[in-house]
């Protein structure tokens, strides 16, 4: 009897045990669905961040396009208010700054330069409004104003075209230093000599072959 009990007992102990290790299938199969769940709810959640992210983007692009054409807007009719109907901030100084440079050439007033926030552009246009001075005055002594050394060249080079051109002196072409400059200043002179004279021989000294044939062409029309 009593080897009878201790063999149920075991037999009871055995069973209990596999209980133990058998998994819960109701409990398996709702990890499953948490894990799909979730699954799904990252792939959602990331779909829409590239959603607003390409939405952003367009925004951002069509912002962009809008303030650009502010910009133009605002030049073209010389109108700086309009600057300030643009949303970058960038874009509505740059708007602004270029505004006054196109003021203080058209006017002539460098003072109007001062307005300016950027310094470069500052400096660029005060460069700029030296060479239009120098030229309108026929001064080259006006191009030492100019801090720029590369414009500060094209100035003197630029007074010396209009000098021989106004003077009808080839040889004052000489005193550009820009090899390309001085070649267009000696092209123009043989075609305003040739235009002149009305001898399309004179052509014939032009380098340029375009300007060559342009020059003859004017003159036997």
């Amino acid at each position: 009897m009593r080897v009878i009990l201790l063999f149920l007992l075991s037999l009871f102990t055995l069973l209990a045990g596999c209980g133990q290790n058998t998994p819960n299938t109701s409990l398996v199969n709702k990890q499953k669905d948490n894990n799909t769940f979730n699954k799904s709810t990252s792939n959602n959640l990331e779909q829409d961040k590239q959603k607003n992210n390409k939405e952003s983007d367009t925004i951002t692009k069509n912002n962009i396009i809008k303030d650009q054409k502010i910009l133009e807007e605002a030049l073209n009719k010389m109108d700086k208010w309009l600057c300030e109907n643009i949303k970058d901030e960038e874009m509505k100084k740059q708007c602004e700054d270029q505004y006054w440079i196109w003021e203080a050439l058209n006017k002539m007033d460098k003072w109007l330069c001062e307005n300016i926030k950027d310094e470069e552009m500052k400096k660029q246009c005060e460069d700029q409004y030296w060479i239009w001075e120098a030229l309108n005055k026929m001064d080259k002594w006006l191009c030492e104003n100019i801090k720029d050394e590369e414009m500060k060249k094209q100035c003197e080079d630029q007074y010396w075209i209009w000098e021989a051109l106004n003077k009808m002196d080839k040889w004052l072409c000489e005193n550009i230093k820009d090899e390309e400059m001085k070649k267009q200043c000696e092209d123009q002179y043989w075609i305003w000599e040739a235009l002149n004279k009305m001898d399309k021989w004179l052509c014939e000294n032009i380098k340029d072959e375009s300007m060559r044939r342009q020059c003859i062409e004017q003159i036997k029309r």
